[in-house]
């Protein structure tokens, strides 16, 4: 424990737990992400921030500051994928513009298949186009009886 006899702002507090967070051991994108969002509660300023987000050993440049920020508002379920890494960070952005249901669905098929980054982007499109063509939801397609037929089928192929 650290324990701070002088009064500081809370600022500089946020940083010194960060900074000691991040000299312990290597932090996953979610734990970088979640880092960011304290400091920018109290950092308004871009170029600020990531100079004190590099200082405090979370360097970032201003477009993954941006995305960073965005995976504090992704799922709880997108944020596990994003820790346990079944899920990259380009595909959970994609995921944001989905409803949490339909979302949390693409999580379940992305884990049980273990799809890499380009057949879970060609994955959403496909579910995407699917469902516009057909004038139905997403979560509708991932839910119908043939497709569930086949995901829980252990005997095909996962590819």
């Amino acid at each position: 424990a650290r324990i701070i006899n002088d009064p500081i702002d809370e600022r500089e507090i946020i940083k010194i737990a960060v900074s000691e967070n991040a000299q312990q051991r290597t932090l996953n994108i979610v734990e970088k992400a979640r880092s960011l969002k304290l400091l920018s509660n109290s950092i308004s300023d871009v170029k600020e921030l990531t100079d004190t987000a590099k200082s405090a050993g979370v360097p970032c440049d201003n477009d993954l500051l941006i995305k960073l920020l965005k995976i504090c508002e992704l799922t709880d379920s997108i944020q596990e994928g994003l820790i346990e890494g079944f899920i990259s960070m380009p595909v959970a952005l994609m995921l944001d513009k989905y409803d949490h249901h339909t979302s949390n669905l693409f999580v379940e098929v992305f884990k049980r298949l273990h799809l890499g980054l380009n057949r879970q982007r060609e994955f959403i499109s496909l579910i995407t186009e699917i469902a516009f063509r057909d004038d139905i939801e997403p979560a509708q397609v991932i839910k119908e009886k043939y497709f569930t037929e086949v995901l829980n089928n252990e005997n095909l192929d996962r590819n």
